[in-house]
C-alpha cells in the first residue's frame, strides 16, 4: 500500500473520486474534496487543482464529481458545490456555475445517463429537496419529485440500459423509490423500512445492490420488487460504497475500510483498514488498483 503525494498541503477530506471511462489510456482522475476539485493525469499520484480560473477568494468545498461517458472526446465534467452544479466542457480548465434553485440545496450526488452523448440527461441528488434534472447537459435544472415522499436521498444509480428502460432508483432516509420514465416520477418499491437509510446503490449485472447504513447488504433481481439480505451488518457493517467487480466479484466500502467478497456475498474478507475513516474510493475501469479517500484528506492506492 502507497500512499500519493499530498494535494493541498492541508488535510481536507476527500469527498468522492471519478475516473476517465478511458483511464487505461489517459490515467485521469477527478478527486472531489472540501478544498475544491482536483485533477490527476497520472492515475492519482500527483493533482493540480481545477478552479483557477474562477479567481475565488475561498476554497469551494465540492461534494461529488462526475464525468461524462465520453469524457475522452467531449471533455465534460461536473462538480456538485454549494447549491449549484458547475459544468466544464473542456476537462476542468474553464467552468460555468448552473445554481439550483433557493435556498441552496446540499447536492449528495451526481449521475449522468449512460445514453448522455445522445441525451444529455443528468441528475443531482440532494440531502432536504429531493431530485434535480438535466436534460440540457447541465446548463439547468429543474426538481422532478413527483411521488417522491422522502426528499433526503442518500444514493442513487441509473440503469445500465436506461436508453432502453428509463429506470433509475433512489436510496433515502426510509427507503428506495424508483423511476422508470425517465426520472420524471417516482414510486417507492417494497424495500424493508427496517433497513434503511440506503446509504449506496449499485447495478451490477442484472441485479441491484443497496447498502445500509445498519442492516447490511441487500439485491433485488426483478428490478426492484422484491429484496433480500445478502450479508448482514455484522459482517460488513454500514455499507457506504459498491464497486462491483468482474463476475460474483463485489467490493464494498464501510467506516473501516474496504471488504471484498468473490463468492457472490457468500463469504468476505477485509481487504485494508484505516484507521482514519474512509470516504470515497474507486476502481477505475478494467484496472485492479483501488483508490481510497479518507477523512482527514489522505489518498491511498491499493
Amino acid at each position: 500500500m502507497t500512499t500519493t503525494d499530498d494535494i493541498t498541503q492541508v488535510p481536507d477530506a476527500v469527498y468522492n473520486f471519478a475516473a476517465s471511462p478511458e483511464f487505461n489510456n489517459d490515467k485521469i482522475l477527478f478527486a472531489a474534496r472540501q478544498s475544491g476539485l482536483y485533477r490527476s493525469d497520472d492515475g492519482g499520484h500527483t493533482w493540480q487543482g481545477c478552479f483557477g480560473s474562477l479567481s475565488l477568494n475561498a476554497p469551494l468545498a465540492v461534494s461529488d464529481v462526475a464525468l461524462s461517458p465520453s469524457f475522452a472526446t467531449d471533455g465534460h465534467v461536473f462538480a456538485a458545490g454549494p447549491g449549484g452544479v458547475l459544468r466544464s466542457e473542456d476537462g476542468g480548465q474553464n467552468w460555468t456555475v448552473s445554481m439550483l434553485p433557493t435556498p441552496p440545496p446540499f447536492i449528495t450526488a451526481l449521475a449522468i445517463s449512460p445514453n448522455y452523448a445522445s441525451d444529455g440527461i443528468l441528475f443531482a441528488a440532494t440531502i432536504d429537496d429531493g431530485i434535480f434534472r438535466s436534460s440540457n447537459r447541465g446548463a439547468s435544472w429543474t426538481a422532478w419529485n413527483f411521488g417522491l415522499f422522502d426528499f433526503h436521498i442518500l444514493s442513487l444509480a441509473i440503469s445500465p440500459n436506461f436508453a432502453a428502460d428509463n429506470t433509475i432508483f433512489l436510496g433515502t432516509e426510509s427507503g428506495i423509490f424508483h423511476s422508470t420514465n425517465g426520472g420524471l416520477g417516482w414510486q417507492e418499491v417494497d424495500f424493508p423500512l427496517e433497513a434503511a437509510p440506503v446509504l449506496s446503490l449499485a447495478y451490477a449485472d442484472d441485479v441491484i445492490l443497496a447498502g445500509t447504513e445498519a442492516a447490511g447488504l441487500y439485491t433485488s433481481s426483478d428490478d426492484g420488487k422484491t429484496w433480500r439480505q445478502i450479508a448482514d451488518a455484522d459482517t460488513v457493517g454500514s455499507v457506504s460504497t459498491i464497486m462491483p467487480q468482474k463476475p460474483k466479484e463485489l467490493l464494498i466500502m464501510n467506516g473501516e475500510g474496504l471488504l471484498v467478497s468473490g463468492d457472490q456475498a457468500q463469504t468476505w474478507a477485509p481487504t485494508q483498514k484505516f484507521e482514519i475513516p474512509p470516504l470515497s474510493a474507486v476502481v477505475p475501469q478494467n484496472e485492479k488498483s483501488i483508490v481510497v479517500g479518507l477523512a482527514n484528506g489522505d489518498i491511498f492506492h491499493l
